[in-house]
């Protein structure tokens, strides 16, 4: 039988090792999958490495960014965002893409904004594609496919 501290131990050599398993995917190919909430925490982690992510993107003229929700557009809170350079199949796909969830792959890069505050910018977008749209979101659709039940709220 494990001691309480041993278990901790045990835990935090699982993390610490599917953590690296994360960081230390090899190929050009392969992108890091990693959380809006991961980059905005530790942007330097992912510095110059090719990434997955899924957020709320905005296009504006005064740069297209992507947010962990909705409610943080709406809201203004323009602490968590990250800028995204916009490709030209993300141009095409502008009116689709707008104010809805989407995954995007590409390089990020670490910008600083101030001496404290790093920014983050996505760059070399491969690939930006629709995931969920507000008006409708991916559960709702899913609710609707035969033989799959809606949970009482």
């Amino acid at each position: 039988m494990l001691t309480l501290s041993k278990k901790w131990v045990l835990i935090f050599l699982f993390v610490a090792l599917a953590e690296y398993r994360v960081l230390s995917q090899s190929g050009p190919d392969l992108p890091l999958s990693v959380s809006m909430l991961s980059l905005i925490a530790s942007p330097e982690r992912f510095e110059g490495k090719k990434i997955s992510v899924i957020g709320y993107i905005s296009f504006s003229r005064e740069g297209d960014r992507l947010f962990p929700l909705q409610e943080y557009e709406r809201n203004m809170i323009l602490t968590d965002e990250i800028e995204i350079d916009r490709s030209e199949t993300m141009g095409k796909l502008r009116h689709q893409l707008d104010s809805k969830y989407v995954q995007v792959v590409g390089t990020f890069r670490t910008q600083y904004r101030s001496l404290t505050r790093p920014r983050g910018v996505i760059t070399d977008v491969e690939k930006c594609e629709l995931w969920s749209d507000p008006k409708a979101p991916v559960t709702e659709k899913l609710s609707t496919l035969p033989g799959v039940k809606k949970e009482p709220n």
